[in-house]
């Protein structure tokens, strides 16, 4: 109810806006030379619902969406397109902290893996490399059957929170 209008946009902008000019650029250029590999990058959030942070995850439902689209339209072209939906990732967005120079980081860090101990089945905040490794398994050829889907990279985040 909160969120204005120019936020909203600008949110639709970069992650909506940037996976359909992302496709629509680069298909063609795969298409030319034979086929290959598109992967998206969604979010948990685009599976699921969370609280304050509706457009975020209004865009991130909208990306599945273009990428299954995609997947069906560029299947008989060779191309394949999935996308990646990372839970919570040891990045700046996780902790925006990390961005400023006065905060304590230590602190913030012990912070972010308290909760994520919490929520998350496997007990800690994701790696971008395991992401990284995600992405690259899906353009590679051991993936060479697999296109419009999701694939939730999380630690067991959605699958439910532990009370252990």
């Amino acid at each position: 109810m909160t969120t204005p209008l120019e936020e909203f946009q600008q949110i639709v902008q970069v992650n909506q806006v940037g996976a359909f000019l992302g496709i629509k650029t680069v298909a063609p250029e795969i298409v030319a030379a034979g086929g290959g590999t598109i992967v998206n990058t969604s979010s948990y959030t685009g599976l699921t619902g969370m609280a304050f942070v509706g457009a975020y995850a209004a865009t991130k439902h909208a990306v599945l969406g273009l990428t299954k689209v995609a997947a069906v339209e560029l299947a008989a072209k060779g191309v394949r397109v999935n996308a990646v939906c990372p839970g919570a990732v040891d990045t700046a967005m996780s902790n925006p902290a990390v961005l400023d120079p006065s905060a304590d980081q230590e602190e913030s860090k012990e912070a972010v893996d308290a909760l994520y101990r919490k929520l998350v089945p496997l007990g800690r905040i994701g790696r971008p490399e395991e992401v990284a490794a995600l992405a690259l398994f899906l353009t590679s050829d051991d993936s060479s059957y697999i296109t419009g889907q999701p694939f939730v990279i999380d630690g067991g985040w959605l699958a439910g929170v532990s009370l252990f």
